[in-house]
Order: structure tokens, then sequence, then C-alpha cells
């Protein structure tokens, strides 16, 4: 049924702690390929995973070194890392990750984050499916999308109205391959069991990891030169496209939607039946 599958993790903003810095960043990341490259994805993923004894591959434990990777040298962990690598380069048809400035966010008005998700990772989820648009556009059109999400505690149901608004609207969801009323369109795995979301997990640890020593510099116009780990997933054949927002992006975001809806009377952004309802419902309150 599906032709293409997208799995989706996130890295969220976290406070300082005794052994780290505060990292003021929400990271969402996606890899995107077709269903029969997933397959072999899986089989060859697994061959690893056996032959390392290992149950699943979580890239913080791996990169903290806590068990089971606690007594690995570094031949035996690059060794690991860069065959899991080249398998993603293999299988994979696009990447994408995005970074989003937590504080800048928190300050948009609260009824843009109603209607655009108070999580920042449904924010971050909305702008790089833009880029799974773009893609579609020229590689995917007119084929099967399902998406799958890393299961969570909390934000799920944000998640959900993002393809809930498909459901609404059929030529939305043409231009993403959606099918949101399908059985398992839309699907929330436990990364442990979903080994595709395992690499996603490495895709969104690397841009976390980088984006943590851009905004030591300041976040300057010409980027830092990549670590290694993160370098060999740039190299695939498949584009794999990085960005974030600054904080002026986010500003600038909020002040055009609320330019727009005092010049047109009207939200900037397409809304759900249930948006609109209480789009409606707060205007004639004023």
């Amino acid at each position: 049924m599906f032709e293409f599958e997208t799995y989706w993790d996130n890295s969220e903003a976290t406070p300082a702690t005794a052994a780290l810095p505060a990292f003021p960043m929400t990271i969402a990341a996606c890899y995107v390929s077709t269903k029969e490259q997933w397959d072999e994805f899986n089989r060859n993923w697994g061959d690893v995973l056996k032959g390392e004894g290992l149950a699943f591959f979580h890239m913080t434990d791996f990169m903290a070194r806590v068990k089971p990777y606690d007594d690995w040298d570094q031949t035996r962990r690059d060794r690991v890392y860069y065959r899991l690598a080249s398998i993603i380069n293999t299988r994979i048809r696009a990447g994408f990750v995005l970074g989003l400035p937590a504080e800048s966010f928190d300050l948009y008005p609260q009824h843009l984050k109603d209607a655009l998700g108070k999580r920042h990772f449904t924010f971050a989820v909305r702008s790089a499916l833009d880029l799974v648009r773009h893609w579609y556009a020229s590689y995917g059109r007119g084929k099967a999308v399902r998406y799958v999400f890393d299961r969570m505690g909390k934000g799920k149901g944000e998640i959900m109205e993002i393809f809930e608004l498909m459901k609404e609207r059929s030529e939305i969801a043409a231009e993403f391959g959606a099918l949101p009323g399908k059985t398992d369109g839309i699907a929330f795995q436990n990364k442990e069991f979903s080994k595709p979301l395992q690499a996603t997990d490495i895709l969104a640890w690397n841009m976390r990891s980088f984006m943590q020593n851009e905004i030591r510099r300041g976040l300057p116009e010409a980027p830092s030169r990549v670590r290694p780990y993160f370098q060999i997933l740039r190299e695939s054949r498949s584009p794999v496209r990085i960005g974030f927002f600054r904080d002026r992006d986010i500003e600038k975001g909020a002040n055009d939607m609320l330019d727009y809806e005092e010049r047109e009377g009207r939200p900037a952004y397409t809304m759900s039946r249930k948006q609109l309802r209480e789009w409606r419902k707060s205007e004639a309150t004023k």
C-alpha cells in the first residue's frame, strides 16, 4: 500500500545540568526511503546488531559510553558506527533535519501556538514537513507515503492533528502522499524495536551535537567543520537537508502571521474544522 515510508525522531531542548550545558533547541529529524529499501535496511541493521550482541542501538548511550557500550575500545566503536552509517547511506532516499530555538517559539502569541502546536517538536515537524513536501513533488508524486514517529508520552495528539487536517483537505494530503484515513498510515513505534527509528535517532543526535557547537560560536553565517560521525551521514548518495531557525527567523514568522491576520481578517494558516470553530468563537468574544 505504501511505496515510501518516513521515520521521525526528535531531540528536545534541555536545561543545564551539573554535567551538561543547556541545549536551547528542539531537533526534528526524518529519513525517507522506499518500502523495499527499508526491508533491506532492517535485514542489514539486524545483522550488525546480532553480530555485536546488541538488542538495539541508541546513539545517546553510545556516545556516553554507558552499557552496553562501556567496554568498547575506539576501534570497535568506529567499526560499528561506520557500518551502521554505511547502511543508512545505502538504503535511504532522503534525509531532513531541522533545529528550532525553543525560547523564541515560546514567545509566540498563544493563539498561534494553539493552532501550530504548543510543543516545540510539533512546530519543528510542521517545518520539516515542508522539506518533505518539496522532495515529494520531485521524487514521489502520486505514490503513497507512510509517516512513522517515535512513540512519545506527550505530544502525540498534536502530531495527529496535523494529519487530521489532511483527512479534511485531500489536496493537502496529496502534497505529502499521506493517507491519514488508512490503517497504519500514521504510526507511533517503540524505538527499541523499530530499526529505522534507530537510524533517525543517530541523525537527530548528530544534529544536536553540531548545533550545540554552533550555538557556542554564536550561530555564525559560516558553519564550522562537521565532525566525522555527522560528515559520513552527509556523504550519502541521497540528499540530506539540514537547517535551523535563528531567533530572528522565528520572530519574523510570528510578525508576518500577525500582520496577515490584521490585514486579511483571518489566520495565515490553513485550519481544520475544529480550529475554525474555535477561531470563530474567539473572534466573536472580542
